[in-house]
């Protein structure tokens, strides 16, 4: 299969809440996953810093292997 999301390193603050601790996965094309966890955990978090709707504090992210546009390797 071929990796069409990669992760690395995913950190998000929003002042002193910590909504995104270090996320690095690898996602594959064609596997089903799911984002399961209590209020707080970074649910909604995640996909909103990998759609660009909202930027990360630290680590970078490639979808089909681009990086996205606020990835912090890009800066």
């Amino acid at each position: 299969m071929t990796t069409t999301v990669r992760v690395r390193g995913l950190a998000k603050r929003y002042r002193r809440v910590r909504a995104l601790d270090g996320v690095s996965r690898q996602l594959a094309a064609g596997r089903g996953r799911l984002l399961a966890g209590p209020n707080g955990a970074g649910k909604t978090t995640l996909p909103r810093v990998l759609t660009g709707l909202a930027r990360p504090t630290t680590g970078s992210a490639t979808v089909h292997g681009r990086f996205a546009a606020w990835s912090a390797r890009r800066r």
